[in-house]
């Protein structure tokens, strides 16, 4: 095999473990890529993302349900993952490899104490309200996808959002305040991002980095973080 047609399947192999969590050959550099817990991550090959907790709820019976409710039954089976890392978005879906993430924050910890919440545009008193919402809403990408349209929040998302009752594309779930860990903050942007532990490497604002940076570790929005609880 010619040596550069064999790095560069190694540079995908790289890119594909990176987005699964797994860690990296090495010997191959490839780009940084943007993360789900609001965080673009210099360069490096330690590190893993880990989702998937037992106890927390299965959301697959659920999203089988809706698929035959709101979509006739003609998206196809999904991964489904929790993070706790996702802090800004209620949840996320990758429609090329089938994989939806949900957030433990926003989706399980914010309706702990029984808080009320708008979820696309309607009220959600608990969680599984929520969840029902947000997962009809990354669904509305797959679907988009399925039917080969462009799968982001265009007006034909907003219409089909809509006709299954969604009148907002956006969530306004109040993340619960840390009662323990670091809290990070992006100097641009102002975006507050908690962490369990303190980060072992320096971090910037993903929204920041996707925006102004195509997505690349950008040195200006690095993020600073002050230690909170006991």
């Amino acid at each position: 095999m010619p040596q550069n047609l064999r790095v560069t399947l190694l540079a995908m192999v790289n890119i594909f473990r990176r987005l699964r969590g797994a860690k990296a050959p090495s010997g191959v550099e490839t780009p940084d890529l943007p993360r789900s817990d609001g965080m673009a991550y210099a360069p490096t090959d330690t590190g893993k993302i880990t989702f998937i907790n037992a106890s927390l709820p299965d959301a697959t019976p659920i999203y089988a349900a809706l698929n035959r409710e709101f979509f006739d039954g003609i998206l196809p089976l999904c991964e489904i993952r929790w993070s706790r890392r996702l802090t800004r978005a209620a949840g996320n879906i990758r429609v090329q490899s089938r994989v939806i993430s949900l957030s433990v924050p926003l989706l399980i910890d914010a309706f702990a104490d029984g808080a009320t919440h708008e979820v696309c545009g309607l009220a959600a008193c608990d969680g599984e309200t929520a969840l029902s919402e947000i997962l009809k809403h990354e669904m509305i990408h797959l679907w988009l996808h399925i039917k080969k349209l462009p799968c982001g929040h265009t007006p034909a998302f907003r219409a089909k959002a809509r006709e299954i009752g969604q009148p907002k594309t956006r969530h306004g779930i109040a993340l619960p305040p840390a009662k323990n860990g670091w809290i990070y903050r992006c100097g641009h942007c102002h975006a507050q991002i908690p962490r369990r532990r303190r980060m072992s490497r320096v971090g910037a604002c993903a929204a920041c980095c996707r925006s102004y940076n195509g997505g690349r570790f950008d040195a200006r929005f690095v993020l600073k973080g002050h230690r909170v609880g006991k």
